[in-house]
């Protein structure tokens, strides 16, 4: 894949911009990164075109690692728009020839030169120094081309415009060039009435006959407080499907009690938006604005859509939508105490619902269940106030979760369900941590803010809950290892098992393992550099096999009996959360171990291979004097 870069280079330095100064040479080259980050090396033939019939092929320069037009393009007397056109051709194994193109525009004009004055109170701003309502701007201007350096006169037409963030036009004014006699100064004082926050552009375009050939702005950002004034909507029953419409004054505050509406004249062109979203400010629906211009007012009209996301209590808010995409939050002002809201609470609108099961397919329909059994749910909700069915929305879900014990309820699994053609499905599977005993089954369905929503029973008024038992005898093949010569540094055991339950292999179990020194009935835990080697991690591999290791001294791995509590890592967590003393594993494995003996084969590798170099010296040495006393 390939995305070339095209630029333009007038004097030894490449435009910055799309306007081109009349009677400039320029000369365009082309970088064609490739997307793994390389740069393409004269693999390509390039060539290039200008709508007036100008053309030339671009070379590689191996220096620049750019493609450069062998020709310049002379845009003397050009005036206007002028468009490019480029051809990329390259050969690609084993494809064949590959041709792409691309085009390019740019504007050849004047160049201008804009002295600005900006200044409040008497006060000069400095650059970038953000404007309010009563700024004054001086602009001072003059135009060059490349054969004229300074000049303000001459066959044009030059157009002033202010515009503000929504594209509105608050002010336009025109000069004849032909008739102007001194350089051109224009002055305007921001007065901000009417104008939304954000970027006020001071635009000044060339134009002559065939139109518009030169372009300059400078732009200004105008910190100025927006609200939403006059917010009117239902908060009766509202329920899902039902047409939810809103209608709100934007207004400029020009201090803590006043507010100034914007002018219906511009209603029409500009954007607002109203956030919907959950009490917490998650959004999960935005409406755009509506005017016709006939007021400054706008109305927002929506339809409550059936999803979770509009259970229970919502909060509206508003942005002011510019014209380049930004937006600005709009803050909500009582008209009937000249106040800004102290808290969302007026904004806020809720949607009654009763949440039931409905069309199912497929649940629970037995008690027992052992490790591995898989559980699949088929269902649709339902609102039974609106007849709507309920999908969850953008910010909701649905989920299954199975609780254990009565008292302090632990919950040790949970699936969220996916959605398909209004349907919700999936399989729980009861895997190997889940708690043993008796459990509920649950369907949850949670808002945004994570707030439980109640679902019922199809046709009745309770909760929805599948009373079930967990049990299953779990089964342990294993196999046991220690060291047990001392021909290693330290003493190794290494347990592997898999568990299973009605012939199913049980994986990812979450299981920590404990090791204790056994004597007789007694046994305590194995201490390493002064800790107890209980609750490790255990490490589970593929194929359902798991494996628990350890190493100790020589000396401190005695003869004996060890034995491996391994202990579900929800069971600990249950403890904790339910206070319970005693953690029962879920299953042990010992080893049975001989300490390696100190005596016997002690000698390690490498002074054995010492001792043999020694030998073999002694004998070479025997046979010289060997040698020596034959040949005296």
């Amino acid at each position: 894949s390939f995305s070339p870069i095209v630029k333009y280079n007038a004097d030894g330095e490449f435009l910055s911009s799309d306007q081109i100064k009349e009677g400039v040479s320029v000369t365009p080259v082309a970088r064609i990164p490739m997307l793994d980050g390389l740069v393409s090396s004269g693999a390509f033939k390039i060539f290039v075109k200008e709508s007036g019939g100008w053309k030339s092929e671009l070379v590689f320069d191996v220096n620049t690692l750019i493609y450069v037009s062998k020709k310049e393009f002379d845009t003397t007397g050009k005036f206007g728009n002028v468009k490019f056109s480029y051809e990329f051709k390259t050969n690609v194994y084993p494809i064949g020839d590959l041709i792409f193109t691309s085009e390019d525009e740019k504007r050849v004009g004047f160049e201008v030169n804009l002295d600005q004055k900006v200044s409040f109170g008497g006060r000069n701003l400095d650059e970038g120094e953000k404007v309010i309502p009563g700024t004054d701007f001086e602009f001072g201007l003059t135009f060059a081309t490349q054969s004229n350096p300074s000049f303000f006169s001459g066959d044009f037409i030059l157009d002033f415009s202010v515009v503000d963030s929504s594209g509105v036009v608050h002010h336009h004014e025109s000069h004849d060039g032909s008739q102007t006699s001194k350089p051109v100064v224009l002055a305007y004082t921001l007065t901000g009435a009417d104008f939304t926050s954000g970027e006020v552009t001071f635009l000044f375009e060339v134009r002559n006959s065939q139109g518009v050939h030169t372009v300059k702005k400078s732009v200004h950002f105008l910190e100025q407080q927006m609200v939403a004034s006059h917010i009117e909507f239902e908060k009766g029953k509202i329920r899902l499907g039902d047409s939810f419409v809103v209608s709100m004054q934007p207004a400029s505050l020009k201090d803590l009690h006043t507010v100034e509406p914007f002018s219906a004249t511009h209603a029409s062109k500009r954007s607002f938006a109203m956030d919907i979203s959950s009490l917490e400010g998650k959004v999960y629906l935005s409406v755009p604005s509506e005017n016709d211009g006939s007021s400054s007012k706008y109305t927002f009209k929506t339809q409550i859509p059936a999803t979770l996301d509009f259970v229970g209590g919502s909060v509206i808010s508003f942005r002011f939508v510019g014209s380049s995409g930004d937006s600005v939050k709009l803050q909500a002002f009582d008209v009937s105490s000249n106040e800004l809201y102290d808290d969302a609470s007026p904004l806020q609108f809720s949607v009654s619902t009763e949440l039931h099961l409905s069309n199912v397919q497929e649940q629970p329909t037995t008690k027992e269940f052992t490790y591995g059994s898989v559980i699949p749910f088929k269902f649709q909700i339902q609102d039974v106030l609106s007849g709507s069915f309920v999908s969850t929305g953008e910010k909701s879900k649905v989920e299954i979760v199975l609780r254990s014990g009565d008292v302090n309820p632990f919950e040790s699994l949970r699936k969220e369900l996916g959605l398909i053609k209004g349907v919700y499905e999936t399989s729980l599977e009861v895997d190997v941590n889940t708690v043993q005993g008796s459990a509920v089954i649950a369907i949850v369905a949670s808002n945004p803010d994570g707030q439980d929503i109640p679902i019922y029973v199809e046709g009745q008024k309770n909760v929805v809950g599948y009373p079930v038992n967990i049990g299953g005898e779990i089964k342990v093949e294993s196999n046991t290892y220690s060291t047990s010569t001392n021909d290693a540094p330290k003493t190794a055991f290494v347990v592997t098992f898999s568990i299973s339950c009605n012939g199913k292999s049980l994986d990812n179990a979450r299981l920590v393992g404990s090791v204790f020194s056994q004597n007789g009935a007694q046994s305590s835990p194995v201490v390493l550099h002064g800790k107890e080697l209980v609750k490790v991690p255990v490490a589970a591999g593929s194929s359902s096999v798991y494996s628990f290791s350890f190493t100790l001294p020589h000396d401190k791995a005695a003869s004996g009996n060890y034995k491996i509590d391994f202990i579900r890592e929800v069971d600990l967590a249950r403890a904790q959360a339910t206070k319970e003393s005693e953690v029962k594993p879920l299953l042990s494995v010992s080893v049975s171990h001989k300490q390696v003996s100190e005596s016997g084969l002690w000698v390690r590798m490498e002074f054995l291979l010492v001792l043999g170099l020694l030998a073999s010296l002694v004998f070479v040495s025997n046979q010289k004097k060997l040698f020596h006393q034959k040949s005296a």
